[in-house]
């Protein structure tokens, strides 16, 4: 005696699967390209410790405060989960967190090349 399921056509499997393959692939597509808000990291040097922010905006802008004086503006691209920017005359480039809530200094030229490794986190 036959089921329901092996009643199920084959054009609907291959419907259902090419509907699920749209909707992933779209999904992917129309993931945020853009950062906006504040990403903050606390560093540390011999005794004193500093608060560094970095401000993203949907236009693609930064700007970096540092002890919430604005020290440095720039520009940001990101390309899936690589973030670079630049501040002034700095380039820097970051992995980015999958949600976008952070991201990890990788390479960087002039003072940011020190900073490797730095984490920051948007802020609430």
């Amino acid at each position: 005696m036959p089921t329901k399921l092996t009643k199920i056509k084959p054009v609907w499997i291959i419907s259902i699967i090419g509907v699920l393959i749209v909707l992933i692939v779209g999904g992917l597509l129309l993931r945020p390209k853009k950062l906006n808000g504040s990403y903050s990291a606390e560093i540390s040097i011999l005794f004193t410790k500093s608060k560094d922010t970095l401000k993203f905006t949907k236009d693609n802008k930064v700007a970096e405060y540092a002890d919430g004086e604005k020290t440095n503006t720039g520009h940001y691209k990101i390309d899936g989960d690589k973030l670079t920017f630049n501040l002034g005359d700095v380039h820097v480039k970051a992995k980015l967190a999958s949600d976008h809530k952070s991201f990890t200094l990788g390479s960087g030229t002039g003072i940011a090349g020190m900073a490797k490794g730095l984490h920051y986190t948007l802020d609430d």
